[in-house]
Parts: structure tokens; C-alpha cells; sequence
């Protein structure tokens, strides 16, 4: 297991890896489920900008949600992300505040990692 693997995340934008081999692709967190309001992974707000070989990138469909799988997780600095990405989907920076639904939403930044796996969430 994982840091955010039960964490469903959907794809924000997906290509090659500009700065070497494979795939680089950038997945986001849009989880909060009214129906289990008090279950904490859906207050988190990630961007997760992982890099996997491009087998696995061609399993995945922009459309669905995926649990994410991999290693050498890395919380990233506003200047290393936009080296990477020229957006993101949530803030690089650090925030706890009231959010739709009278929930606190609790923004983490921005990870990268290597991907090894992903795994397509049941509806």
C-alpha cells in the first residue's frame, strides 16, 4: 500500500514524457461523495504528475477515475511544478479551507512520482 492509492483520481491531461522516456501523465483529485461525507481521502485536494512507461499509459481512458500506484513520491516546490507542467489542476501551495458542501477541503500541493500500476475504480 501506498501514500494516496485508495484515493480515486481522474486524468487532468496526458502525454510524452518531455523529459526523457515514456509518459508523463497528470491525474487530480475530484472525489468528494455526498453520499459518505465523513470520510477524510475526499477532503484532500492533489495533483499528482507521474511518470510510467507507456504501456501503461495507453491503458488509461481521460473519461474514468484510477487509483494510482507507485514509488518515489516527491511533494513538489511552485518552481519544480512548473517545470514539469504549465498548469496544474489544484494549487501547488498549502491550504485548509471551507469548500463546497459545507466541507473543509484540505489542498496538499502538487506530487510526483513513478507510476508502476493503475487500477480502474468500480462505479
Amino acid at each position: 500500500m501506498g501514500y494516496f492509492d485508495d484515493i480515486p483520481l481522474k486524468v487532468f491531461r496526458m502525454g510524452k514524457n518531455p523529459h526523457g522516456k515514456g509518459a508523463l501523465v497528470h491525474f487530480y483529485t475530484d472525489n468528494y461523495d455526498t453520499k459518505i461525507p465523513n470520510r477524510l481521502s475526499d477532503k484532500f485536494n492533489f495533483d499528482i504528475i507521474g511518470f510510467m512507461n507507456e504501456d501503461i499509459a495507453k491503458t488509461i481512458n481521460e473519461d474514468e477515475k484510477y487509483y494510482v500506484y507507485g514509488k518515489k513520491f516527491k511533494r513538489l516546490s511552485e518552481d519544480e511544478v512548473f517545470l514539469l507542467v504549465n498548469r496544474v489542476y489544484h494549487s501547488p501551495g498549502t491550504s485548509i479551507g471551507k469548500g463546497l458542501y459545507e466541507v473543509y477541503e484540505f489542498t496538499i500541493g502538487d506530487l510526483m512520482c513513478e507510476i508502476d500500476s493503475v487500477k480502474i475504480v468500480s462505479k
